[in-house]
């Protein structure tokens, strides 16, 4: 089943969830998986610490995709191989460069300058990142045949095959990781049985969906946060997340999954001041509404410069630490 659990900045959705999950270990229960992307992984393992204590944390697995992938492939003896690095990668992008030379109508005259290399770097990462294999870049090639960007997919196609091939021979390319977790899980039900949570995310990659769909399948209960409003005029307002939301729909429907709007959350815990609260929920809206409240928090200052404007913040900072009203951290 996929929960969704919605609602704007500061309503709780965390709180929530982290609830939910930590109900669940204090009963024993260690299926328990808490996905989020890298930068919150302490704050997330602080709670679980300070909520559940030294003993009961441990039941929830606290990850963000690359700790999956690590602990994916060290309970299914996946790790193989040296992972290699950015200059041996700029070497063997250089092999790969010289050795179809010959080949390259396009990109021949370019091929062995030092800013191709990093440029066809740039483009084997953004091709793994989105999933576009070599295999794809030629079926695509073939589609445009006798034109320009044939013959560009077709040299694409060429570099990237040779530059995979040159690689796989010695070393891992950590840029796989995905696509080698998405294999792992596409022939071990290794999360069957969990609850997933989903956390703090604005968007996914390619390789990321794929790994989702196969959690998704593999989970008993799958909860996704969404960092967006409940109203109708949200959607235009909150569109990376509503699309975010429309492909989680769409994978759930194509595995034949149910969806359930777990928690609407409206109340925002996070802001205290009336005026910050009502900008947070107004500003970018189509359809503001006025305040007639004191703008409590909120402070409209003219500056002829942006040094004017640092040196006022500069001063009110100083100010208020002065008073004793805040401190510095």
């Amino acid at each position: 089943m996929l929960n969704i659990v919605q609602g704007r900045s500061g309503t709780g959705k965390t709180k929530y969830v982290c609830d939910i999950l930590s109900e669940f270990a204090a009963k024993g229960q260690s299926k328990l998986l808490y996905l989020i992307p890298e930068q919150s992984s302490f704050e997330s393992e602080k709670y679980f610490l300070q909520t559940l204590g030294p003993k009961l944390c441990g039941n929830v697995n606290v990850m963000s995709f690359t700790r999956l992938y690590d602990m994916v492939m060290r309970s299914t003896g996946g790790f193989s191989g040296t992972a290699i690095d950015d200059g041996i990668k700029r070497v063997m992008m250089s092999l790969a460069l010289e050795d179809c030379r010959d080949e390259l109508e396009l990109y021949g005259k370019q091929a062995m300058k030092p800013q191709f290399t990093e440029l066809m770097l740039t483009a084997v990462r953004e091709f793994k990142t989105c999933d576009v294999s070599a295999a794809l870049l030629r079926e695509h090639a073939d589609k445009n045949r006798g034109t320009e960007l044939g013959q560009k997919l077709k040299e694409l196609s060429l570099i990237t095959d040779l530059y995979n091939s040159y690689i796989y021979q010695s070393y891992i390319d950590p840029l796989d990781n995905n696509e080698r977790l998405e294999k792992t899980l596409s022939k071990i039900r290794f999360f069957a049985g969990y609850t997933i949570v989903m956390d703090g995310f604005s968007g996914f990659t390619m390789q990321e969906i794929n790994i989702i769909k196969l959690l998704m399948e593999q989970a008993d209960e799958f909860y996704v946060t969404l960092d967006m409003g409940n109203d109708d005029n949200d959607e235009k307002l909150f569109y990376d997340i509503t699309q975010m939301k429309k492909t989680l729909m769409q994978i759930a429907a194509d595995s034949g999954i149910g969806v359930r709007y777990e928690k609407k959350l409206k109340e925002n815990y996070r802001i205290k001041a009336s005026g910050i609260a009502a900008i947070e929920k107004e500003i970018y809206s189509s359809f503001s509404e006025c305040e007639d409240n004191d703008p409590e928090g909120v402070t409209i200052a003219v500056s002829d410069d942006i040094f004017e404007e640092c040196s006022y913040v500069a001063e009110s900072i100083y100010k208020l630490a002065v008073s004793g009203k805040c401190r510095y951290r």
